[in-house]
């Protein structure tokens, strides 16, 4: 594991022993920050959810990929800033909401992970997971049936076309539903034998050739709720706005009161 790296370092040694006390301020270049983030989890925090805020967003971006890079099967996930104040007729990216939708289900999930947050994010309104639905995962072993599929697509936010060509569409054609992750980077095939799980396969949107057989694939929202939108604006703009938002807020994820307070912050 990557903590073994670091294991003899007497600099790192003191560290976890003032993190373990409650608390340390410790300084590393950014090439170092991801590994040392890794290592730091497996000595101390290995169930926990740890939240890492970064200065701005090209920062929060790099140190996601740098935790990737040596988080191992642990989830990381980027919180970006929405980047439009809510109430104004502006909406974030397809990509930008499906990442905020899987950052906050980590946060509020309880399972161990990274979530890594953008400083502006972290001060905008409509971050509560409650008014999040719960991200709709798919494979062998958690298929719900076709119908259900379609309809929690449709929840999530996705737009029903002839043929998937972007992030956030989806489209259905006898026992198969094509649908493109607002967080992945090609589409995916879902079929069904009847109302049985036969199949998912990433393909091509160009081509429509198959690409790679997944196992699950879990989908977030592609837009935000109607009640986080709502519940994030001044009353005013509230109540002169009714329509914002394309999805429904049912489907209450967990509270983010679950994420442990330990975790640590990164500056």
């Amino acid at each position: 594991m990557i903590a073994s790296f670091f294991t003899n370092d007497a600099a790192f040694l003191s560290l976890t022993a003032e993190l373990a006390k409650g608390g340390a301020r410790a300084y590393a270049p950014s090439f170092l920050q991801g590994a040392l983030l890794a290592s730091v989890r497996e000595e101390l925090w290995v169930e926990e959810v740890l939240l890492l805020v970064a200065p701005g967003p090209a920062e929060a971006s790099k140190l996601a990929d740098d935790l990737a890079a040596y988080a191992g099967a642990v989830p990381v996930r980027l919180l970006p800033a929405r980047g439009a104040a809510l109430g104004s007729r502006l909406i974030p990216s397809c990509q930008a909401i499906g990442l905020r939708h899987a950052a906050l289900a980590g946060l509020g999930g309880g399972e161990p992970c990274f979530v890594v947050a953008d400083v502006t994010a972290l001060q905008e309104r409509g971050l509560d997971p409650g008014l999040w639905p719960a991200p709709l995962t798919v494979g062998r072993d958690s298929a719900p049936g076709f119908d259900t599929v379609v309809e929690l697509l449709a929840g999530l936010g996705y737009e029903r076309v002839q043929q998937v060509e972007d992030r956030g569409q989806f489209a259905v054609r006898g026992g198969i539903i094509d649908f493109f992750p607002s967080t992945g980077l090609s589409p995916v095939r879902l079929e069904y034998w009847g109302d049985e799980f036969d199949s998912l396969r990433r393909f091509s949107p160009y081509t429509q050739c198959s690409l790679l057989e997944e196992d699950s694939v879990t989908i977030y929202a592609a837009a935000e709720p109607f009640g986080m939108v709502i519940a994030g604006m001044p009353d005013a703009v509230a109540k002169q706005k009714p329509g914002v938002g394309r999805m429904s807020g049912s489907g209450a994820a967990a509270n983010v009161g679950r994420m442990s307070g330990s975790g640590a912050a990164a500056n």
